[in-house]
């Protein structure tokens, strides 16, 4: 692997690469799921709200996090989280086409 960038913050004196933030990528891929399938699923609305509520400051904190601490640039904050909403998109299409698929094959 050819390291596009390092730590700005040597780990046990060795530089690191650093790009993407593998937790933000995780994080934010996720979290959203998580929301979203709440949101899908979920009955009690209290505890769907509480749940999707909970998502974005946790994700927050977590991106956060990860630059306050030095462990990683913005540019690898910024890059995750593109690389996560992409990944997220493909997901929520793929849940839609599974919806559509199945909503066909029962004539609705």
């Amino acid at each position: 692997m050819v390291p596009i960038n390092y730590r700005p913050i040597p780990v046990d004196g060795v530089m690191e690469a650093s790009y993407p933030s593998s937790t933000t990528l995780l994080v934010l891929g996720v979290m959203p799921t998580l929301a979203y399938q709440a949101a899908r699923r979920m009955k009690d609305g209290l505890a769907k709200g509480a749940v999707v509520a909970s998502v974005a400051p946790s994700s927050a904190l977590m991106v956060a996090g990860r630059l306050v601490a030095g462990v990683h640039w913005a540019t690898d904050i910024v890059g995750s989280i593109l690389l996560a909403s992409g990944l997220f998109m493909l997901y929520r299409c793929a849940v839609e086409a599974c919806d559509a698929r199945r909503a066909s094959r029962m004539g609705g």
